[in-house]
């Protein structure tokens, strides 16, 4: 897999996501897990599925 490493600042502003969109799942444990299954969603589909990584890149794009 790739290099990125976890961080706390990442963890943290999880949390802060977390704590006004899904206060009762805002803790330090939910928001590594979210990132790391996402991390674990976004592997998957690059080797799996390739050509899914343009919607991914759309849904991430038009998320913004």
């Amino acid at each position: 897999m790739s290099d990125f490493k976890i961080t706390d600042e990442d963890i943290s502003a999880v949390v802060r996501y977390l704590k006004i969109f899904h206060p009762e799942n805002a803790n330090r444990k939910f928001a590594l897990f979210m990132l790391e299954s996402t991390k674990s969603a976004i592997h998957n589909v690059a080797i799996d599925n390739p050509d899914d990584i343009e919607a991914l890149y759309e849904q991430i794009e038009n998320s913004q």
